[in-house]
């Protein structure tokens, strides 16, 4: 459903929608909400499951899923993005920053979670996992944009 609404943004804008998500930091507002309490390890798995889903949507086209934390059988997408829509991780561990190197378009990165110190080690990360991810995907750049 999420995939659906940030393509109908998009499309209502003319193209001017990203989309931003996390691993789900806040795990008791998440469980206050009904969503379920998951480790850091399974939020981070969740996330990438997630990101896969999503562009699958905007494939276009029919698509099942079968992920250890989403299961969509039988997906019947919905618009497609007017323009090709970028992910943008807000994430801050490095196993999560290899993550939006390796899947993302973009990483947000904010001062209170990641201190300026910690941002060159993070960037490093980031930089080392979108060329391996780019090694991996068909037609991408293998870059990553980060916002401090």
């Amino acid at each position: 459903m999420l995939a659906k609404q940030a393509a109908t943004i998009d499309v209502l804008s003319g193209g001017r929608f990203e989309l931003g998500l996390g691993a789900g930091a806040f795990h008791d507002g998440i469980a206050g909400m009904g969503g379920p309490r998951r480790t850091v390890a399974e939020a981070r798995q969740a996330l990438s499951e997630a990101i896969d889903i999503i562009r699958a949507s905007w494939a276009g086209g029919p698509s099942r899923y079968a992920g250890q934390h989403y299961q969509v059988p039988d997906a019947r997408p919905g618009p497609r993005p007017a323009h090709d829509a970028g992910i943008w991780l807000g994430v801050t561990g490095p196993r999560a920053v290899r993550l939006a190197g390796a899947k993302a378009d973009g990483w947000s990165v904010s001062a209170p979670y990641v201190p300026p110190p910690r941002l060159a080690e993070l960037g490093g990360i980031l930089t080392e996992s979108a060329r391996e991810g780019a090694a991996t995907r068909t037609g991408s750049s293998g870059s990553t944009t980060s916002c401090a």
